[in-house]
C-alpha cells in the first residue's frame, strides 16, 4: 500500500472552511500523523554469518508493519519504503557464543552501508554478544530499501541468536516528509 503525506489546504482570508477543505487538510494530516509508517521486525530463524563478510540479516518475524513495507518470506532482510520522507532506523544483531574477534552491525540503504549507522564490539569472553547499529536519520523515496547487516571475524562462520535479549531486530519509523 502506498500512501502520500497529506498537503495542507489553503484558503483565502475571509473564505469559508468547507467540509471538503477540512477533510483534505487538518483532518487528513491528523489521521496520517497518528499512524505514521513504522516497522519492527525480528529474526526468528538462526542464520550463519560468514567470517569477515557483511551479511544482510534475515527478518522473519513481524511485530509492527503499518504499510506492507516488509515480507517475512521474500527479500525478508528489507524494509521497502512505501511513503517518501525522512526515516529513523536502528537495529541490532545477536551472535552466538565465541570469544574470538569482533562483531558488528550496520544499516544499509539500497545495498550500500550508511557509515554513520554502524557499531562494533570486541568479543571479550565466550558468551553471546549483541552488536548495535547506531540510529540513523535517512531520506527515502518510494521503492528505496533499508537492511540490517551483521559482520564478524571469529575465523569461521558464526550463527546469530534468536532468543531473548540477543534476538536481532530492525526498527524503522517515518519522521517527516
Amino acid at each position: 500500500m502506498t500512501r502520500t503525506v497529506p498537503v495542507s489546504s489553503t484558503q483565502n482570508a475571509g473564505g469559508l472552511i468547507t467540509g471538503a477543505l477540512w477533510n483534505a487538510g487538518p483532518a487528513a494530516s491528523n489521521t496520517f500523523l497518528t499512524g505514521v509508517p513504522a516497522l519492527e521486525v525480528y529474526q526468528a530463524t538462526l542464520q550463519s554469518i560468514p567470517n569477515a563478510t557483511w551479511t544482510a540479516i534475515s527478518q522473519d518475524g513481524t511485530i509492527t508493519d503499518t504499510d506492507g513495507q516488509h515480507s517475512n518470506s521474500v527479500n525478508n532482510s528489507r524494509f521497502i519504503c512505501q511513503v517518501a520522507g525522512w526515516y529513523s532506523a536502528s537495529g541490532a544483531v545477536g551472535f552466538a557464543s565465541n570469544s574470538t574477534g569482533s562483531r558488528g552491525a550496520g544499516i544499509y540503504k539500497n545495498g550500500s552501508p550508511l557509515t554513520i549507522a554502524s557499531g562494533a564490539i570486541t568479543a571479550a569472553s565466550n558468551t553471546n554478544h549483541v552488536a548495535v547499529a547506531g540510529e540513523v536519520f535517512v531520506t527515502m523515496n518510494v521503492g528505496d530499501y533499508l537492511e540490517l547487516a551483521g559482520w564478524q571475524n571469529s575465523g569461521g562462520a558464526l550463527n546469530t541468536i534468536t532468543t531473548g535479549q540477543y534476538t536481532s531486530y530492525l526498527y524503522v519509523r517515518w519522521d517527516h516528509g
